[in-house]
């Protein structure tokens, strides 16, 4: 399943982050206001470098073989029943997931277009 999944979360997120950035621009135009024209495009290119970069962040944060323990053949002490009864897995590949998307965010966040304390997490 992780090797179906991960190009279907690298091909969602490449496609999301510039919508999302897009999104976020228009919503605040007194920041975007603000910026300078090097700055707009020092913005799109980092974006673009997330895109570009979308298989890295990717396998960086699903990297936890927690949430595949169903495909280990031998499983680890970590991956037991607990997935079935407390959803476990599932709160890993979520987590996973907002930490990928919320790559997005710390870029906002160094134009200005949210507070940087809201992604220090990252």
């Amino acid at each position: 399943m992780s090797l179906q999944f991960l190009p279907l979360v690298v091909t969602f997120a490449k496609a999301w982050w510039p919508k999302g950035a897009i999104k976020e621009v228009e919503r605040d135009s007194d920041t975007t206001e603000k910026l300078r024209n090097e700055q707009v495009s020092a913005l799109k290119a980092e974006v673009s470098g997330l895109v570009h970069n979308a298989d890295k962040h990717v396998a960086k944060f699903f990297s936890d073989d927690l949430g595949w323990w169903h495909l280990q053949k031998e499983l680890s002490p970590r991956s037991n029943h607990r997935y079935f009864v407390d959803r476990s897995g599932c709160r890993t590949i979520e987590k996973a997931l907002r930490l990928v998307l919320g790559k997005l965010g710390v870029v906002l966040a160094n134009y200005g277009y949210a507070s940087k304390s809201r992604f220090q997490w990252l």
